[in-house]
């Protein structure tokens, strides 16, 4: 009951994601000029949702497809499927029964952007379940990523223990059909495991620590301390733009805190501390900058360990 009531009050915060595009304010005259998802893809995600006679139920309703017009559907909470790039997403509802499915596979172009959006709604607390590359369940959901595709089942049942089994079920055809391949994307095994805390990576492609210029990046926690430290791995296009984006951070830490040089760490590294981060460490290695926000007293040991990582991943 406290992983699902924790999950619904997520859910409830992220319809208040503010979009990019203004589709939540779009008058039905624009929302006629949206482009309709295209037969391919369509046809993609249709072969994804289950045939209910293999699974003892029946359709509600035909299969519905959304691509820009993902408004239409989630209205508040698209904005943070587009900022992962989102394509398009697979409807369907299925009566088994006394029990309702609903199955969306939401098609994200590729891999790394399916888990960001997956991350973004995961917590470490969940309940995991063996299904697709990664997923949870609550008493009445299921969400997994694998490939491209982020999947999110939901059921209701007056005898809601039933439930999950039925969407257990579920889960599994629609993972069968995207295939065997059930990774996470390989980029995720940079991260050193010294302290690193299981189900805390993520993936932003927008403002990660709120600032655009980092973006996109990757991100973990990892238990040193009562509160974890977390490890940003912004991806730059090459060397010179990692280098300018530790300056741009260096900055920012300056002007809300302090900030000195970290010469022993690296060269052009930098410690400080931030009004909004709390303590800090930058700095560059091949196209990453890297920050370790809240590190350890003593972070040596395993910032090294960082940089060997990011060193060997070339």
């Amino acid at each position: 009951m406290r992983n699902y009531a924790c999950l619904a009050m997520f859910l409830m915060a992220v319809s208040f994601v503010p979009m990019p595009f203004g589709q939540e304010e779009m008058s039905g005259a624009g929302a006629e000029e949206i482009k309709p998802v295209s037969p391919e893809i369509r046809n993609q995600l249709a072969t994804l949702l289950p045939d209910p006679e293999s699974l003892g139920a029946r359709r509600d309703g035909d299969a519905r497809f959304y691509g820009m017009d993902l408004y239409e559907y989630i209205n508040g909470g698209a904005g943070a499927f587009h900022n992962y790039d989102f394509v398009a997403l697979g409807h369907q509802d299925y009566k088994k029964e006394d029990t309702d499915i609903t199955v969306d596979v939401y098609y994200m172009g590729n891999p790394l952007n399916a888990f960001g959006i997956y991350a973004a709604e995961r917590s470490p607390d969940y309940e995991f379940i063996p299904v697709g590359a990664e997923g949870y369940q609550a008493e009445s959901l299921i969400h997994f990523v694998q490939g491209p595709y982020y999947v999110k089942l939901s059921g209701f049942s007056e005898n809601q223990g039933g439930v999950q089994n039925v969407l257990r079920a579920f889960a599994g055809e629609v993972s069968r059909r995207i295939g065997d391949d059930k990774s996470l994307p390989e980029i995720l095994r940079i991260f050193p495991s010294m302290g690193l805390i299981p189900r805390s990576h993520s993936f932003e492609k927008r403002a990660p620590l709120g600032y655009e210029f980092l973006a996109p990046a990757l991100l973990a926690k990892y238990a040193f301390r009562e509160e974890p430290s977390t490890l940003v791995l912004s991806m730059a296009a090459s060397g010179e733009e990692a280098r300018e984006r530790i300056q741009k951070m260096r900055e920012r830490v300056a002007k809300s805190g302090e900030v000195a040089d970290y010469p022993e760490l690296a060269a052009g590294a930098f410690r400080g501390t931030d009004r909004y981060q709390g303590g800090i460490i930058g700095f560059a290695v091949d196209t990453y900058a890297v920050f370790a926000v809240k590190p350890p007293e003593h972070p040596e040991a395993w910032v090294k360990s960082v940089m060997k990582a990011l060193a060997g991943e070339k």
